[in-house]
């Protein structure tokens, strides 16, 4: 049975008024029932000393009994077209947009020849078909390394509509450019702070699509990719997604699980898991190598033991703990890095002074052949140091949190993480060394913790590698022996 939608100014209007009363209870039923939206407020609780998930409600969607209307975001669009089509309803909905979608229309584009052939792995391939068959919308998680970007490329050649493709950073917009440039032969549109360029593809930063959301809106975009998926649940990015009325969705992420159990709302949003790759086909497929996870344990003195007790985890919430017994960490930096001598590192901390300090440290070891990247260093000073680390003129790279996502890091042997916090970020931050290369079979990950109960129980928390990646060998160092022992014995548990 046929029933009849509009969108219009962020809304899509669903006519009811034809149908039979029975008719109209059961699909009244269906959509009030499907479109509740409820998502998990972070708080802390006084009492429990700890951070607890609160539900909260938000109306999306309501029927109007006065006009025979059911009402509900643009964004649902495409999510109630799959719900109604179980029932065997079709929903034909109408437009109404205040640029035309001719003007976007891509068969009106004349695009140049690609300088590469649009080619995927038998995986990629499946997760598009799977993408496709389930409606054209869905979520696709591939571990860092699996080529989710191809598979947002094949959606845009295949189905040839206008796209708008979200993601965390401007790098990630020239990335995008680059890639469809080269495998569509088109010069895609960027809309950030300094650009502000509509096209009938058009790669936007999740902060410009929530400030113009309603620009977005008002344009025939059919398909909407969100790269790095697990951003969505954020309050104004549902906001933004529940505006935009692209009926065709692609959620792209390694790491779709939210620690504020959010992940949810992606599925809503976008549309649920269609297709999940396990690291070690990615290991077999020769895109990744296995890992080998080494946490080492270093001492810290009695006193530094009784101020890291009055850490809690509310002041880890509001990001204001400081690492203490830096001083052992360091220690560690230094004898990880003299057993990799021939390998390219980069060193994660979680605040800026870490990172200073690491750099002084091994300055005087590696002199010219070290960098710092952080948040304040310049986006050509960055691009010269990732050029020089990919040459191997830079062999170790410090940084913080600033590269843990949404930037083309060069492939690197070693990753060594001082200080972190969720078990997304530790993903990130592993992913830059588990690419694929020539003579590269393994990577190491290095993560130092104090020997604490704060620290163990972060290192607990983030412990969730062998869900993305394949972990050859995963061994606990205890440092204290490294020191209080001879260069041998440091050789045979440190390769």
């Amino acid at each position: 049975m046929k029933i009849r939608g509009r969108v219009f100014k962020g809304w899509l209007h669903i006519d009811l008024s034809s149908l039979s009363p029975s008719e109209l209870s059961k699909i009244e039923s269906i959509l009030v029932k499907t479109t509740k939206l409820i998502y998990f407020k972070p708080r802390w609780d006084d009492i429990e000393n700890k951070v607890i998930l609160e539900p909260v409600e938000k109306t999306v969607a309501y029927y109007d009994s006065n006009k025979g209307f059911f009402k509900a975001r643009a964004g649902l669009t495409g999510y109630l077209r799959k719900i109604l089509g179980r029932y065997d309803y079709k929903l034909l909905v109408e437009f109404n947009y205040e640029c035309s979608p001719e003007k976007l229309s891509l068969e009106n584009i004349k695009c140049g020849e690609p300088e590469k052939k649009l080619w995927l792995f038998d995986f990629q391939y499946d997760a598009y078909r799977k993408w496709y068959i389930n409606s054209r919308t869905g979520t696709v998680a591939v571990p860092t390394g699996g080529g989710k970007t191809f598979i947002g490329l094949k959606a845009i050649y295949e189905l040839k509509k206008p796209s708008l493709i979200l993601v965390p950073t401007v790098e990630l917009i020239k990335q995008w450019q680059r890639f469809i440039r080269e495998y569509l032969g088109y010069e895609a549109g960027g809309f950030h702070a300094r650009e502000k360029e509509l096209k009938p593809i058009t790669i936007t930063t999740y902060n410009s699509v929530v400030k113009y959301k309603e620009l977005f809106a008002s344009y025939g975009f059919d398909i909407l990719i969100a790269d790095e998926v697990h951003h969505v649940p954020a309050r104004t990015l549902m906001e933004a997604c529940l505006t935009i009325p692209a009926p065709y969705r692609l959620g792209l992420s390694a790491t779709p699980r939210r620690s504020d159990r959010n992940e949810h709302l992606i599925y809503y949003l976008i549309g649920d898991v269609v297709y999940r790759a396990k690291p070690k086909f990615l290991v077999e497929q020769g895109l990744t190598v296995p890992i080998i996870h080494n946490v080492v344990v270093v001492p810290v003195e009695r006193r530094v033991k009784e101020e890291l007790k009055r850490i809690t985890e509310k002041s880890l919430s509001k990001g204001i703990v400081w690492t203490l017994g830096y001083r052992g960490k360091l220690s560690a930096v230094r004898y990880i890095v003299k057993k990799h001598k021939q390998d390219k590192i980069i060193i994660f901390t979680q605040y800026l002074d870490q990172a200073k300090r690491v750099y002084s440290l091994l300055y005087s070891m590696f002199r010219e052949e070290i960098c710092l990247i952080t948040s304040k260093t310049k986006p050509k000073e960055r691009e010269k140091f990732f050029k020089e680390f990919e040459s191997g003129k830079k062999r170790v790279l410090v940084t913080t949190t600033c590269l843990d996502e949404g930037i083309n890091v060069p492939d690197a042997d070693v990753c060594i993480i001082l200080s972190g916090l969720g078990e997304r970020q530790m993903v990130q931050r592993v992913g830059r060394v588990c690419r694929k290369r020539e003579g590269k079979d393994v990577a190491y990950v290095y993560e130092i913790i104090t020997d604490t109960p704060l620290e163990k129980s972060l290192s607990k928390r983030r412990d969730v590698l062998e869900d993305f990646f394949y972990i050859k060998k995963k061994r606990i160092i205890d440092f204290s022996k490294i020191l209080q022992t001879s260069e041998r014995y440091i050789r045979k548990i440190i390769p």
